[in-house]
């Protein structure tokens, strides 16, 4: 069986092809023949070694993707299945999708709509998850609410704006490249002048979530469009890890600063998630982009493209 192993930490990434056993799953596991996994920024951090307590080395990569199932204890064998192993460690602590065939726990291969493109439900699910449990669990997002999307013309940000304006919000798109954002049901807003354009668009008042993938320089001018004790969803650093924070502004606007994190839903609630974003593609609310598909040989060259408008996926 072929899988991809990071044999160090690199930067860039350097994943090899091996030779391996074919995998024999425990009576707690389903067997899936891999279709395509996703190459996502997280995926990129772990090959480079930029995330604390990964390993050991060498790492099977690939922390969600979609299957065909070969044999389970509860799914029918040639069911094509999401898995989503982050919250299992796949890609990390224990071999992720990244090989031909991976054993799986049973609690993280969820079932995929009939009708729905497999490659599509690699490309949006993970996304999806997030920008679910960030507006509606962490954000408490009412319908008719304000929300302000930063990167949104990445993976994370172009579901939630499509999740929350399905949902009945006012949205506010946020990217370094506006034009990259005329398919979107949303206000386009400049990054280079944020809080003006927010504070324009929403009379003065401010957005009443806040959707921030982004970090890093930003942060402040996202703190200052938000509405007094807005909830502002730190989900990610692709801008910057590090940045001065002014204290005052979030005491003044009693702002809701919030970090978070994917994987820390309970199990149950997590699977939940997963089948509500899988019917969102089925429904046409979430309509992931596949920007590049490559091989198991090509995987350097995935992770090299990892970033921007759409996802890129690896496939045997």
């Amino acid at each position: 069986m072929r899988a991809v192993r990071i044999p160090e930490f690199t930067d860039p990434p350097a994943p090899e092809v091996v030779e391996t056993a074919a995998p024999e799953p425990a009576d707690s596991e389903t067997l899936v023949e891999l279709v395509a996994a996703e190459i996502a920024p997280l995926d990129r951090q772990i090959a480079m070694g930029n995330l604390p307590g990964a390993g050991p080395l060498p790492i099977q990569p690939g922390g969600t993707g979609v299957g065909r199932v070969v044999s389970s204890g509860s799914l029918d064998p040639g069911e094509f299945v999401y898995v989503g192993g982050g919250p299992f460690g796949l890609g990390n602590s224990r071999p992720g999708m990244a090989a031909e065939q991976v054993p799986v726990p049973d609690g993280a291969a969820v079932p995929i709509p009939d009708g729905v493109d497999p490659m599509l439900a690699a490309a949006g699910t993970s996304g999806g998850i997030s920008a679910r449990q960030a507006l509606f669990d962490y954000g408490r997002l009412q319908p008719g609410g304000t929300v302000l999307v930063l990167g949104a013309t990445g993976s994370v940000g172009r579901a939630a704006c499509q999740i929350a304006a399905a949902f009945g919000a006012t949205v506010l798109a946020g990217a370094r490249d506006i034009s990259a954002l005329d398919d979107l049901d949303a206000v386009p807003v400049s990054l280079e002048n944020l809080t003006g354009e927010v504070m324009a668009a929403t009379g003065g008042k401010g957005a009443e979530v806040i959707i921030d993938p982004l970090g890093g320089p930003y942060l402040n001018a996202a703190i200052l469009s938000g509405a007094p004790r807005a909830r502002h969803l730190l989900i990610g650093y692709s801008a910057g890890r590090t940045t001065n924070l002014i204290i005052p502004l979030t005491m003044i606007r009693q702002h809701r600063l919030m970090g978070f994190h994917a994987y820390q839903a309970p199990p149950d609630r997590y699977r939940q998630v997963v089948s509500e974003v899988l019917d969102d593609i089925a429904g046409g609310i979430l309509q992931p982009i596949v920007r590049h598909v490559v091989p198991f040989e090509e995987m350097a060259a995935g992770y090299a493209a990892v970033g921007g408008r759409g996802r890129v996926l690896v496939t045997p």
